[in-house]
């Protein structure tokens, strides 16, 4: 990738890294001792015993939500530190470069093709 392409793409990924701490704030709140990490708010319905089971239950999607929101950006933060360090579009694994293709497809890979089917 050119540098201008670089440049762009990781304006891309920090607009998507502002859109991702956006959602993970609605649901979560920042760990204030593990950095990076978010702890599932309860969501607070009412006192009564539906308004309970309603919190109860939907606690689990909101911790899936948190997890997957971390990840996404761990992932984007990871890949704008290879933009940073001159490693993008580096197969994490062989050291191969990723094919244009695919990372047009999925930003933030960091495995060649070859590498993702055996793993």
């Amino acid at each position: 990738m050119t540098p201008d392409e670089l440049k762009k793409l990781d304006i891309e990924l920090a607009e998507k890294e502002k859109r991702l701490v956006m959602q993970l704030e609605e649901i979560a709140s920042k760990n204030p001792v593990i950095s990076g990490d978010y702890e599932p708010k309860m969501p607070n319905y009412g006192n009564d015993y539906e308004e309970n089971v309603n919190e109860a239950s939907a606690l689990p999607e909101i911790v899936a939500m948190t997890g997957e929101l971390e990840q996404q950006l761990k992932e984007v933060h990871e890949t704008r530190e290879k933009i940073k360090v001159g490693t993008y579009g580096i197969c994490s694994n062989c050291g191969s470069p990723i094919a244009p293709e695919r990372l047009k497809v999925l930003l933030t890979a960091t495995l060649c093709i070859n590498c993702a089917q055996h793993k």
